[in-house]
């Protein structure tokens, strides 16, 4: 109300009585519910500000950004291409689609994706407890088994575990005979412990979007796609993919799938040319950072509509230019911003101009020491 008054006090209405018709004005009325626009439509820039305005909307949006789980390129240290995941990024698409299940499309506030091996299975008992009918955890979990980062709280539900690598998850034990019987002769496993309201996972209609590149794909396989009853009562297709070409990575033209020593062979200079100027910087036959950040206008226009919790799977260049438009972040700065792979960032701002929140969920596995993406 105060604002309001202030307001008030400034400024007059757009009269609406024909009077002020030969000014440029757009009146919107409770955000998007009713728009008036006179005489925006003859420029460019006036149509796309209509064009912007109209897709703003004044309720919370709970946005997840993921890289794709390493490629066979990133071990090979190949910039580009289309290659698909390795065993490592494999695993994460794993991970991400119970990340999926419980934060994206439910109400838990966290999840830890812990691996333990042979050795760890023996003092588990001094880290997990009985209580409600499920296992959760207790003591201090630093040192003990491998979370990629993440911290481990106390009274964390066991919910989800994996046996060995490249099996699926599977509902956890409800005690721990039954655990050590099941982790019998495992060399390794996967715990999914789970933090928050679990009865929901799954129910709450979510989106996902990826690019139209077989590594974001794969990323996202294993993500579930029940059939909801939307508000509406119409059926909901929950997490049905859809892939954007606008969302694909920086295309390197002629360095295509090469390493960073094949392209110094081939153009010593290309790599000291890039760093100095990351932003402008266009590969031969290939795009620049501008290039991307023009290919995206539409989808950020799109992801403003969005009212359901979304999961967007991309690139190192795409997510940077994504993160600076949600986080405020100007251009330059935003193309220095690390998006680790096996790692989701979840953003969260109310639509009324109220600062962006930012949280990162590490699920591992360990991403490698050096992708061979640092300067791309």
């Amino acid at each position: 109300q105060e604002l309001i008054n202030h307001y008030q006090d400034h400024y007059v209405p757009i009269q609406m009585d024909g009077s002020e018709d030969g000014t440029p004005f757009i009146h919107m009325m409770n955000y998007t519910k009713k728009m008036v626009v006179n005489k925006m439509m003859r420029s460019f820039v006036g149509s796309s500000v209509c064009h912007f305005l109209s897709n703003l909307h004044p309720f919370e949006h709970k946005i997840f950004l993921a890289r794709h789980g390493e490629s066979e390129f990133n071990v090979e240290m190949r910039i580009g291409g289309d290659s698909g995941l390795s065993p490592r990024g494999e695993e994460f698409a794993r991970r991400a689609a119970e990340f999926a299940k419980y934060v994206v499309c439910g109400e838990a506030n966290d999840l830890v994706c812990v691996t333990v091996t042979e050795k760890d299975v023996v003092s588990l008992h001094e880290h997990l407890v009985q209580l409600c009918g499920c296992l959760v955890t207790c003591d201090d979990w630093k040192g003990f088994g491998d979370s990629s980062g993440a911290e481990v709280n106390r009274y964390m539900r066991l919910k989800r575990l994996q046996v060995g690598w490249g099996t699926d998850f599977e509902d956890a034990p409800k005690n721990m005979d039954d655990l050590r019987r099941r982790l019998n002769g495992a060399k390794v496993a996967t715990l999914v412990l789970v933090d928050g309201d679990t009865s929901s996972a799954g129910q709450v209609p979510g989106r996902l979007w990826t690019s139209s590149l077989r590594r974001t794909i794969d990323t996202a396989k294993f993500i579930e796609h029940p059939v909801l009853t939307g508000p509406d009562g119409k059926p909901y297709f929950q997490m049905r993919g859809q892939q954007f070409r606008n969302m694909d990575e920086v295309y390197a033209g002629e360095y295509d799938g090469l390493t960073e020593e094949d392209i110094k062979q081939k153009a010593p200079n290309v790599i000291e040319d890039r760093k100095r100027d990351k932003l402008g910087f266009r590969y031969p036959r290939g795009e620049s950072y501008y290039d991307v950040i023009a290919r995206l206008e539409s989808v950020m226009s799109h992801l403003e509509r969005i009212q359901q919790p979304i999961l967007i799977i991309s690139h190192q260049a795409v997510l940077r230019m994504m993160y600076g438009w949600l986080m405020h972040i100007n251009r330059e700065a935003a193309i220095e911003t690390q998006v680790p792979q096996h790692m989701i960032v979840k953003i969260t701002f109310d639509g009324l101009g109220g600062p962006p929140v930012e949280r990162r969920y590490p699920l591992g596995p360990m991403e490698m020491a050096d992708d061979g993406q640092a300067n791309f």
